[in-house]
């Protein structure tokens, strides 16, 4: 995978930062990731790091099975069989059965790369040089996992950075649909029915008590307070005699 994982990092992170402090950088970070990230999705990239971990993996076992091992011991059972020595007889030398024996020459006869007539001196110098190859398999074997380990962390982290940046955006963008439909909704009830209701119920009620604040006198003088326990009177009844005294140009 070419793509610069610090750098999709860094963007990442930064659109993160910008989006929950609302600053009016967080547009400028997120042009700035997608035009980092061209005509590929953050998605697109996360499925793209998942398949270069696959990679790794598979050259590492590619290697292993490119140069296998090659055992001495199988190595001088061809050589024996090559110079006449019989099978059988190989059996008791080695305290094993003849297929026992007849199995071992097979496998060495297929990772020396057999050929009918190969001789004595071309057997071990085909074996020497598979043996040279296993090493120098096994060094760069190690070097690729090595390395296969590195970019599975790195490509891990990053994926792991991508699923925080989505939780991240999505939990920021949920918190700013909830606050936006709170003033909507708060928007709707002062332009509805219901709100103009209850303003008109408000204006009526300050007007009922607004002689209170016209002191023509200078001042209101209470002679005697008559409430509700003398009268019998609810606060409903009082509201009624003083819409009836407005209405009819007096003052209570």
């Amino acid at each position: 995978m070419t793509i610069d994982k610090q750098k999709l990092q860094k963007l990442l992170w930064s659109e993160v930062a910008s989006w929950k402090a609302d600053c009016g950088e967080w547009k400028q970070n997120a042009e700035a990731l997608g035009e980092f990230l061209g005509e590929k999705t953050v998605g697109e990239v996360a499925v793209e790091l998942l398949a270069e971990n696959e990679r790794l993996t598979a050259n590492v076992k590619l290697n292993l099975c490119d140069h296998p091992a090659v055992h001495w011991g199988d190595v001088d059972l061809l050589v024996a069989s090559v110079s006449g020595t019989s099978q059988i007889e190989l059996a008791k030398v080695h305290g094993c059965t003849p297929p026992n024996i007849s199995r071992k020459i097979r496998r060495v006869k297929g990772r020396l790369g057999w050929r009918e007539g190969m001789s004595v001196v071309e057997i071990r110098a085909r074996a020497e040089q598979l043996r040279a190859l296993a090493s120098q398999g096994a060094v760069v074997t190690a070097d690729l996992m090595a390395e296969r380990d590195q970019l599975k962390a790195e490509n891990e982290a990053l994926r792991s950075d991508i699923q925080s940046w989505r939780l991240s955006i999505e939990a920021e963008r949920n918190v700013h649909k909830l606050s936006l439909k709170g003033i909507q909704d708060e928007l709707d009830r002062l332009k509805g029915l219901g709100f103009a209701e209850e303003l008109a119920v408000l204006c009526k009620s300050a007007a009922r008590y607004q002689w209170l604040r016209e002191a023509r006198s200078g001042y209101i003088e209470v002679v005697e307070w008559i409430g509700p326990h003398a009268t019998g009177m609810t606060g409903e009844d009082l509201d009624s005699l003083l819409d009836a005294a407005m209405g009819m140009g007096g003052r209570s």
